[in-house]
């Protein structure tokens, strides 16, 4: 896992930590299909077959569905404090307007 450090130091701050252990895990499977697939370490060649690529791709595909979630996630967040921004400033202005007209009622009083 030394080795590992400095790039885990490096994404858990950028995409989160569990996006960074979904990354390793991937990583250590692709490159465990790439091994069986060149015989590395004198280790028997096993043929990339089409359920390898489809494993693969599953991997790859949902790593992408977790980080697209995540970024959904951040921008939803955002438009909700814009639109509670926007709500406020709506209710300060109701309230002026209100405070205006109620001055305007009394200054007609007087």
């Amino acid at each position: 896992m030394h080795s590992w450090s400095p790039v885990v130091t490096f994404l858990v701050p950028q995409v989160g930590v569990g996006m960074t252990m979904v990354l390793v895990i991937v990583g250590q499977l692709v490159s465990g299909v790439l091994m069986d697939t060149c015989g590395f370490l004198g280790s028997p060649v096993h043929t990339f077959s089409t359920t390898h690529a489809f494993a693969c791709q599953l991997l790859i595909g949902g790593m992408i569905c977790l980080s697209l979630t995540r970024c959904y996630a951040a921008h939803r967040r955002a438009w909700e404090k814009d639109y509670e921004r926007q709500s406020e400033i709506s209710r300060h202005t109701v309230q002026r307007q209100g405070d205006r007209a109620r001055l305007e009622r009394q200054g007609a009083a007087n």
